[in-house]
C-alpha cells in the first residue's frame, strides 16, 4: 500500500498542475499531457519529460525512450522500448512487449497489465490493493469485535471515481441541454454576488423547511422529494460553473471546444480541484459549499435554465397618431 500512496498523490498534483496551471505549471514541471488522442514516440526518438495519459492511447515504439515517469487513467499504453522512470495506472491498458524496459516500479489500480516473454521490469509490479473494508477474522468461536478501517486507497480511487462521473453527467447534459446550461452558466459569471447569496439562503432555509415537513410524517414524502430536488439543482448549478471553466480553459489554450467537451474537461477540472482543496482541514468544507451556493442560485434565477437573467426588458414603442396640420383656408 505505501506504493501505492507514493503514485497515486503524485499522480493528483501532476493533474492539477496540467489542467489549472497549464502554462506556468508546465515551465516549472515539463511534461506531455495526451487527452483522449493517440500519441506514437518514435524508433530513436527520446521523450525527456513524465508522460500523462488520459483516455487516449500512448505507443512506444522499439528504440525509443522514456526519461521521465508515465501515469496512465482510463487508457492504452504500448511500451516496446525503454521507460527509466516509474509507471502508474488507475483503470486502463498496460501491455509489455518483448523489447520493452522499465527501470522504476508500476502500481496498477484496476489496470491490466499484460507483459510478454523477454519484456522487463527491473522494480517491482504492484497490482495487489487491499479491499475498502479492513475486518479481523476471530481466532475461536467467541463473537469477534469487527473493527472498520477504511482505506486511504479507497477514498482516493473513489474520489477519481466521482471525478469521471461528472465529467460524464456534464458531456452528456452539454449534448442533449446546451442552451439552458449555458443560460445558466453566463448567469453566474454575470451576477456572482447575486447567485451565491441565494444559492447560500437556500442552502440555510431549505433544509429546515425539509425537516419541518418531516416531523409531520404525512409530509415525509414531500420532505424527501425536496431534498431530492435541492440535490439535482445544485448538480446542474455545479455543471454550469465547469462549463465555464472548460470554456476560460479553451481561451487560455487558444482552442476552439464544442459545448459537451469544455463542460466535460472544465467539470473534471473543477471537481478534481475543488475535492482536493475540501480536504484541508477545518476549511475544507468552505471550497465545496461556495461552488454549490454559486451553481444552486444561478439555476433558481434561470428557472433551470429555461430564461435568462435579468430578463431583456421589453422595449415600449410609443405610437402616436400623427395627424396632418390642418389647411389654412385657400384663397379663392
Amino acid at each position: 500500500m505505501k506504493k501505492v500512496h507514493k503514485y497515486f498523490l503524485p499522480l493528483l498534483v501532476m493533474l492539477l498542475l496540467a489542467f489549472a496551471l497549464p502554462g506556468s505549471a508546465q515551465a516549472s514541471d515539463p511534461m506531455r499531457l495526451v487527452i483522449g488522442e493517440t500519441f506514437t514516440l518514435e524508433s530513436g526518438e527520446t521523450l525527456e519529460e513524465d508522460l500523462v495519459v488520459i483516455g487516449g492511447t500512448a505507443t512506444l515504439e522499439k528504440g525509443s525512450k522514456v526519461e521521465g515517469d508515465i501515469v496512465l487513467m482510463g487508457g492504452s499504453l504500448e511500451i516496446s522500448g525503454v521507460v527509466e522512470g516509474n509507471i502508474a495506472a488507475t483503470g486502463g491498458y498496460i501491455r509489455l512487449h518483448e523489447t520493452a524496459v522499465v527501470e522504476g516500479d508500476i502500481a496498477a489500480a484496476g489496470a491490466d497489465i499484460d507483459q510478454e516473454e523477454g519484456a522487463q521490469v527491473k522494480g517491482e509490479i504492484n497490482t495487489d490493493f487491499n479491499a475498502p473494508f479492513q475486518f479481523s477474522a476471530p481466532d475461536s468461536g467467541v463473537i469477534p469485535r469487527v473493527q472498520f478501517a477504511f482505506s486511504p486507497f479507497w477514498k482516493a480511487a473513489s474520489f477519481v471515481v466521482r471525478v469521471f462521473v461528472l465529467s460524464g453527467m456534464a458531456v452528456l447534459i452539454a449534448m442533449f441541454f446546451p442552451t439552458r446550461l449555458q443560460r445558466v452558466s453566463q448567469t453566474l459569471v454575470s451576477q456572482p454576488l447575486i447567485s451565491g447569496g441565494l444559492g447560500c439562503m437556500t442552502l440555510l432555509i431549505a433544509p429546515l423547511v425539509a425537516l419541518l415537513l418531516a416531523i409531520t410524517l404525512i409530509l415525509l414524502p414531500a420532505s424527501l422529494l425536496g431534498i431530492l430536488l435541492l440535490v439535482l439543482l445544485g448538480l446542474v448549478g455545479w455543471l454550469a460553473l465547469g462549463l465555464e471553466v472548460g470554456n476560460r480553459l479553451g481561451l487560455a489554450l487558444k482552442q476552439e471546444w464544442t459545448p459537451p467537451l469544455a463542460a466535460g474537461l472544465g467539470t473534471f477540472v473543477l471537481t478534481l480541484v475543488v475535492g482536493s482543496l475540501s480536504y484541508i482541514a477545518c476549511i475544507g468544507w468552505v471550497f465545496p459549499v461556495l461552488v454549490i451556493s454559486l451553481g444552486l442560485g444561478a439555476v433558481l434565477l434561470t428557472r433551470l435554465g429555461s430564461q435568462t437573467y435579468p430578463e431583456p426588458a421589453v422595449q415600449q414603442v410609443n405610437l402616436t397618431s400623427e395627424t396632418p396640420p390642418a389647411e389654412g383656408p385657400t384663397s379663392a
